[in-house]
């Protein structure tokens, strides 16, 4: 009888558990989609974009943030998966958005280092944890100068003029 009921137990946890976990990943997949750019528009560019969540989601980082005289690109990925990699998440575009938009101006390395400042403390300090992401900030000025600073995917630019990508 024991190990029946002790079988039943783990078996009931496990349930619990998964339900947990999915429940955890369904939460953040919405805060994943909510705050992706709806209509990105930037006056001299043409913009498509496009994100599907991995199975395991939570942590992809994607932003346009348009100011004046360009836009901002932020995109990114929080290492791991579920509710702290979505808050992780949340927190970097929250970071950058405010950042950016009161120094629209300001250099990509300026407002990496920034982000990492305030992120490293939130993540390590406030919430102890050892996350981390990997994170490109690009900044596009209208006279199509790009600059950028971090690093998550290698970039491609298609030159419309040109017909090439670099």
């Amino acid at each position: 009888r024991m190990s029946a009921a002790l079988i039943e137990e783990v078996t009931r946890r496990e349930g619990a558990e998964r339900a947990r976990m999915r429940q955890e990943l369904d939460i953040a997949a919405r805060i994943q989609t909510a705050i992706l750019p709806k209509h990105p528009s930037v006056a001299g560019l043409e913009l498509a974009t496009l994100m599907r969540p991995a199975t395991e989601v939570g942590g992809d980082y994607f932003d346009i943030l348009p100011c004046p005289g360009g836009c901002w690109i932020g995109i990114g990925d929080v290492a791991g998966h579920g509710l702290t990699a979505g808050l992780v998440m949340l927190m970097i575009q929250s970071i950058v958005a405010a950042t950016v938009h009161e120094r629209p101006a300001l250099g990509p390395g300026q407002a990496w280092k920034a982000l990492n400042e305030v992120l490293s403390d939130n993540i390590r300090e406030r919430m102890g944890h050892e996350e981390h992401a990997t994170l490109c900030l690009i900044r596009y000025e209208r006279n199509g100068r790009l600059t950028f600073a971090g690093a998550h995917e290698d970039l491609l630019v298609y030159k419309r003029e040109s017909g090439r990508c670099e």
